[in-house]
C-alpha cells in the first residue's frame, strides 16, 4: 500500500521515530483537499476542500502492515485513512491512502495555514523535544 503524507510524516526525523524502516518516497499532489494547522498545535490536518485546492507532499511506496499499523496508532483516531489519488511530478496518477480529517471532527482544525516550511522553521524541533 503506498501512503500519502502531508505533514509531521514528511521529515525523516519524525518518520524514524514512528516507523523504524525506511521505503522509496516520491513527491506528489493530491487534489480536493487543503491543509490547515490542528488547533492549538504544531501539526497539521487534511480535510476535504473545492475541487481545485491542492495538497502537495511525500508518497511512501509499498508501505507494510507492521509500519502501518505503527503509523495508524501514530495518527491516533483523530483522522479516518481512506484511499486517495496522487499526482507524481511526472503525471502519473497513483492510488494511495492517506490520514483525512473527518467532517466530524472539523473544529479539531484551526484557520491558519500550515506548511513544511513553517513547520521546519518554528515547529519540528518543538514537537520533536515534546515527544
Amino acid at each position: 500500500m503506498h501512503l500519502f503524507t502531508y505533514g509531521t510524516l514528511m521529515f525523516a526525523e519524525v518518520w524514524r521515530r514512528v516507523v523504524p524502516r525506511e521505503f522509496a518516497t516520491e513527491q506528489a499532489t493530491v487534489r480536493g483537499y487543503r491543509v490547515r494547522r490542528a488547533a492549538g498545535e504544531l501539526f497539521p490536518v487534511m480535510m476535504p476542500a473545492e475541487a481545485d485546492a491542492a495538497v502537495t507532499g511525500v508518497v511512501y511506496f509499498d508501505v507494510d502492515v507492521a509500519s502501518l499499523a505503527l503509523l495508524d496508532e501514530y495518527e491516533s483516531t483523530l483522522y479516518d485513512r481512506v484511499g486517495l489519488t496522487a499526482v507524481l511530478p511526472d503525471g502519473r496518477q497513483i492510488e494511495c491512502q492517506g490520514y483525512v480529517l473527518p467532517h466530524d471532527k472539523a473544529c479539531f482544525a484551526s484557520n491558519e495555514p500550515w506548511t513544511p516550511e513553517w513547520f521546519r522553521e518554528h515547529g519540528l524541533r518543538r514537537y520533536l523535544a515534546a515527544w
